[in-house]
């Protein structure tokens, strides 16, 4: 199912002629990578065109025992960007000719690049460029895209006997891939073996037919989060309400991170009052009593708020999450409080009753912590807070389905916007066994208004009665994904919960960390040249336990802050080579070909 797409100049007389994105093969688009003026970040084909590209795609994947991809480099192209292109190449031959004039060097490089100001064959929709993968790898094929030499003619290799292994397989290569888009009605520029046409002036000169493609097409867009149709529906039912947004680029994600622009991510607004779902909650999750808040932060800090009175003393885990940690900040100058930052995982009864120390009302962390996935003893930690006479409250959102009460925590905070709604709507849970504990916490979330509303909560409800089985699934896939990037030469560390500390599941989500961090935003781009693709597993988002999995290179976006530094919360301890993987229903050996695709084609 495509998404929706208009032009922003259409007439009559080209209406029949319209871009389409290209869903069934990968991209890679070289010249959005470089950057380029005008640069495309999904590739498009007029239809014409496009059909003949699906059904070379599909001979393709017939022929030697299917080990071949196709991979488009570039497609439908911008004047602005065939603009850049030629002058970069013009100022190439400059350089590399100093004793040609103007004129000579613009007349070499028209030998090449087509100028910008005609009818160009990328400007129609018909021509694109494309490789061939073999095993996921980039197959080799003699010379690198926009070589500009004669070894980059089509029929380099008819002309020169190969002569050398690597000779030979790219010679083979190239004829599979010519073989195939021959076949199936495109023609090869004879400059250069990665550029093919369909219905283009070439293209009829070659065969005879008549020009289908005979002006440049008006450029695409993809219709915005602010109109009446959205996009990817086939991924995510419930665009309109759903808290897990798929982005189709990175730049998308990132100015809604920074508040540049509307957004469909993690809601912060309170929300009407509501009080049906705890009876069906508790029969999937542990504890006796549960009150519910309109998101998972208002619920982590109504539960710290209903523990801590003013003046007094909270101490939390020095790996808190840190849009919580910024909240409990902003509650500890409006309220008073002493906030004493710990390594949860080194509590000491002594370091807390030297000198003249304040009694300490509440601990706080998250099991997992969020994004580290380091596993705490909840057990230990337990034992602490009972010395010390405070409340112990553990975030579970990671894993909503562990026994901390069991452990000894006194209260549960949940992210119902995770795996409790698959990312369709916002909520927040907080859970106990002690009736006077969640009186404490009804009573300040009534009186502050934070309560979750009804259409929430029959969302809720319809998730929870299959999330139990989504989360021994989920585990057993996050599983088998730890192991493929463990092995993988281009992943340097692969980060997943401890098990034994969470009642034996580890979850949905895992955290890796790149030999080389400079193939974070690389990857995040690819995915999104690919966003409207299909096939493709990985979805841009900053989120986790939606249905559909999702990719998130931290350092790649700047969010949007307000009153506290980002370098005074743990926001500033996420390094540069960390990437979140939060696991949804594709199949694990398709997300394993995508993230292996993805760090290889980024080095």
């Amino acid at each position: 199912m495509s998404a929706e797409f208009r032009t922003s100049e259409e007439t009559q007389e080209t209406r029949q002629i319209k871009l389409r994105p290209i869903t069934s093969v990968r991209a890679y688009l070289e010249y959005s990578v470089q950057n380029l003026d005008g640069a495309m970040e999904h590739p498009f084909l007029a239809t014409p065109a496009l059909i003949r590209l699906e059904n070379a795609a599909q001979i393709l994947s017939t022929m030697e025992e299917g080990k071949y991809q196709l991979l488009i480099w570039d497609a439908y192209r911008t004047r602005e960007t065939q603009q850049a292109i030629f002058i970069r190449y013009l100022n190439q031959i400059k350089i590399g000719f100093p004793e040609y004039d103007d004129s000579t060097a613009s007349a070499r490089a028209l030998e090449f690049v087509n100028p910008p100001d005609i009818v160009f064959p990328h400007g129609t929709g018909g021509a694109v460029d494309l490789t061939l993968m073999k095993d996921n790898k980039l197959a080799n094929m003699g010379t690198n895209f926009d070589d500009f030499i004669p070894q980059s003619e089509a029929d380099w290799y008819r002309e020169n006997l190969p002569l050398t292994e690597t000779d030979v397989e790219a010679c083979k290569n190239r004829k599979l891939l010519r073989e195939v888009m021959e076949q199936a009605g495109f023609v090869v520029l004879d400059s250069e073996w990665w550029h093919f046409e369909y219905g283009t002036r070439m293209w009829a000169d070659k065969t005879g037919e008549t020009t289908i493609l005979d002006r440049v097409l008006s450029l695409p867009y993809i219709e915005s989060p602010a109109d009446d149709k959205r996009n990817v529906d086939l991924r995510q039912p419930s665009l309109e309400t759903g808290v897990a947004q798929v982005f189709l680029r990175p730049a998308d994600r990132a100015d809604s991170l920074a508040h540049l622009k509307e957004g469909h991510y993690y809601g912060r607004s309170s929300q009407p009052t509501l009080e049906h779902l705890e009876r069906h909650f508790l029969n999937t999750l542990e504890g006796k009593h549960a009150w519910f808040t309109e998101s998972g932060l208002s619920a982590a800090v109504i539960a710290v708020k209903s523990c801590v009175p003013p003046k007094g003393t909270l101490l939390y885990d020095h790996l808190t999450y840190y849009e919580v940690e910024r909240a409990l900040m902003h509650l500890a100058k409006q309220l008073s409080w002493q906030l004493i930052k710990a390594d949860f995982t080194q509590l000491s009864e002594d370091a807390f009753h030297q000198g003249e120390s304040k009694r300490i009302d509440a601990l706080f962390c998250d099991n997992p912590r969020n994004w580290w996935l380091d596993t705490l003893d909840i057990r230990t930690i337990s034992h602490f807070a009972k010395i010390v006479g405070a409340k112990l409250i553990v975030d579970t959102s990671v894993q909503p389905l562990q026994p901390a009460l069991k452990k000894g925590a006194d209260l549960m905070v949940i992210s119902l916007s995770k795996y409790p709604s698959i990312g369709l709507t916002l909520g927040g849970a907080i859970v106990g066994d002690n009736h006077k504990d969640i009186n404490q916490v009804k009573s300040t979330a009534t009186e502050e208004g934070h309560i979750l509303p009804p259409e929430a909560a029959f969302t809720i409800w319809g998730q929870l009665t299959t999330m139990r089985d989504r989360m021994f699934a989920l585990s057993h896939k996050t599983e088998k994904l730890a192991s493929f990037l463990g092995e993988h030469p281009k992943v340097a560390k692969v980060r997943i919960p401890n098990p034994a500390l969470l009642g034996g599941l580890i979850g949905g989500q895992l955290t890796f960390h790149l030999v080389n961090p400079e193939q974070g935003p690389k990857m995040e781009k690819v995915i999104g040249f690919n966003a409207l693709s299909l096939r493709s597993s990985l979805s841009l988002a900053c989120t986790f336990g939606a249905s559909f999995t999702t990719f998130e290179h931290f350092s790649s976006n700047k969010r949007h802050r307000t009153g506290v530094p980002i370098k005074d919360t743990t926001e500033a301890l996420i390094t540069d080579d960390m990437v979140r993987l939060g696991i949804g229903y594709e199949k694990v050996e398709d997300i394993a070909d995508d993230l292996d695709f993805l760090l290889d084609i980024t080095s």
